[in-house]
């Protein structure tokens, strides 16, 4: 059974068809390097939120870093942490030191 549905495939994208410029093979990985560069993309806008959880962020760096995103997804962390230690260094109180 498998190996009859196996040949029909075969016989109905023969190899050199496959190697054609317009081939389905062609058209098919086309569509998932944009769905690929789309994610990615939504991904890094999800790391650039400065105030998601450090947990969140090292989730979406993993799945960006195993997508073949590595360099953007460095990036992308260091711009979300420095965008943190800005916020949250706002808020820190320094009335108890005491400058001579």
């Amino acid at each position: 059974m498998i190996e009859n549905n196996l040949k029909r495939i075969v016989s109905t994208f023969p190899p050199e068809q496959l190697l054609e410029k317009d081939s389905i093979l062609k058209k098919l990985s086309d569509k998932v390097y944009e769905r690929d560069s789309e994610l990615s993309r939504l991904l890094i806008s999800e790391t650039l939120v400065p105030s998601s959880s450090k947990k969140y962020l090292y989730g979406k760096i993993c799945l960006l870093a195993k997508l073949g995103w590595g360099k953007e997804a460095k990036e992308a962390f260091l711009k979300s942490r420095s965008a943190t230690i800005k916020h949250r260094s706002r808020f820190v109180l320094y009335s108890s030191i005491n400058i001579n």
